[in-house]
């Protein structure tokens, strides 16, 4: 917890039209203060948030979200469940919805199709963390493929964390291999993404997840959790990858089951899809939405 005590100087010093605050803690309450001194500004919330990533939190914390929510003139809300979440705090102010991207045309330059042997090769990147989902996701892996053993299965991991010993060591079948890539720079990601087939996002909570962005840019069909925001909004079941609930394994089963029997011909369709959805959200398209947001809450004043 940090309370910048120096926030409500700044702001006073700056004298800015419009705050946008992102953290909902302290700093967003002295920003809410200033806005209440300074009747011409605005204040917006950039709320990144979701309902996975915020069960559980305390009494206090929700109470002064609700307090934050009376003093905003609106909030950026990180996908339909960020939006959900904000309206939920009982405010009156206005919600905009904001989807995260990135240079998503860097990861668009591989071949779109993929040969066969790759095309159902597996690809994970992110950090090796329990609220990452991945060893309920290895477990059903482990399952499908004891159950398909003429069925060879390779599954890349990049990333560093914690949890990449035990991940090791993870009790898989003989026709399952799992290679951890560790960390690596980010500049050397597209070409990680060009010899992978599928992409694996199994998170128990992730505000968004760019990584799906990145994926289905590369024209990986994502194998994804419903708990990230980014598979919620940009993935449709059986278009351009599958969901799951994390939380049910026999979800996370039939997911992958799908993946893996789908034809290479119907993984390249799937990829054309894939690469169309990522490349419509562009940094511009985002900006704009902020934009409109900014203007918004101006022009009501």
């Amino acid at each position: 917890v940090h309370v910048p005590l120096d926030t409500f100087a700044q702001l006073k010093r700056y004298r800015p039209d419009v705050v946008i605050s992102a953290e909902m803690g302290m700093r967003t309450l002295l920003a809410a203060f200033y806005r209440r001194f300074h009747r011409r500004s605005r204040l917006i919330i950039w709320a990144e948030v979701s309902e996975a990533t915020e069960r559980g939190r305390g009494v206090l914390r929700h109470l002064l979200r609700v307090i934050l929510s009376r003093q905003a003139d609106a909030f950026l809300a990180v996908g339909a469940s960020g939006a959900r979440y904000v309206r939920g705090l009982g405010g009156r102010a206005k919600v905009f919805p904001l989807f995260y991207t990135t240079n998503v045309k860097r990861f668009s330059e591989s071949e779109l199709a993929r040969p066969a042997q790759r095309a159902h090769r597996l690809l994970y990147a992110g950090q090796l963390i329990g609220r990452k989902g991945l060893a309920p996701f290895l477990d059903a892996l482990a399952k499908w493929a004891a159950g398909h053993p003429t069925r060879s299965v390779e599954f890349t991991i990049v990333g560093g964390g914690p949890l990449r010993t035990a991940l090791e060591t993870f009790a898989v079948p003989a026709n399952v291999a799992l290679r951890f890539a560790g960390r690596v720079l980010y500049e050397e990601l597209p070409g990680i993404y060009s010899e992978a087939g599928l992409f694996v996002l199994p998170t128990l909570a992730d505000t968004w997840g760019v990584v799906v962005n990145e994926a289905l840019a590369a024209g990986l069909p994502v194998l994804g959790s419903t708990r990230a925001q980014a598979v919620e909004e940009l993935i449709e079941d059986g278009e351009n990858g599958w969901t799951f609930d994390p939380a049910k394994p026999e979800e996370i089963y039939s997911a992958i089951d799908r993946a893996m029997n789908a034809s290479c011909d119907e993984l390249d369709t799937m990829r054309g899809k894939a690469r169309a959805r990522a490349l419509a959200l562009t940094p511009d398209k985002v900006a704009g939405w902020i934009d409109a947001a900014i203007v918004t809450v101006v022009r009501a004043g």
